[in-house]
């Protein structure tokens, strides 16, 4: 800040020394328009289309971040349901391959050891 007194002040037009000049110039920038080129505004009507534009880009940037995390989460669901995999059916699975296995080597078992009884007796 500047320490100024009112003395220091110049708020009379160098023409007319004690008056207020200056100071009448001055309040009158708040009713002035075409202050900013090509803006037929005041100052405050300005300012507040400003205000307005930034408050709806905001609004417009919310919205677009619900459209993204909508589509996000729409898009990883989708995902999921394609290539989920269901841990208790695979399980479920893994415990029937095993059976068959199981079933596949006995029946084996059972025809080597025909095969091996066949073999003795055509020897014999």
């Amino acid at each position: 800040m500047n320490p100024l007194t009112t003395s220091q002040l110049a708020l009379a037009a160098p023409a007319a020394a004690g008056g207020n000049a200056i100071a009448v110039q001055v309040a009158n920038l708040q009713q002035a328009t075409n202050l900013i080129p090509g803006q037929a505004q005041t100052l405050s009507q300005n300012y507040a289309s400003l205000v307005a534009q930034v408050g709806q880009m905001v609004s417009n940037a919310g919205n677009d971040q619900t459209t993204t995390e909508s589509l996000t989460a729409q898009a990883q669901s989708a995902r999921q349901s394609v290539q989920g995999v269901s841990l208790d059916e695979e399980a479920m699975n893994l415990l029937e391959y095993q059976r068959g296995y199981e079933a596949m080597s006995k029946f084996v078992q059972v025809i080597d050891e025909i095969t091996l009884e066949l073999i003795n007796d055509m020897v014999q």
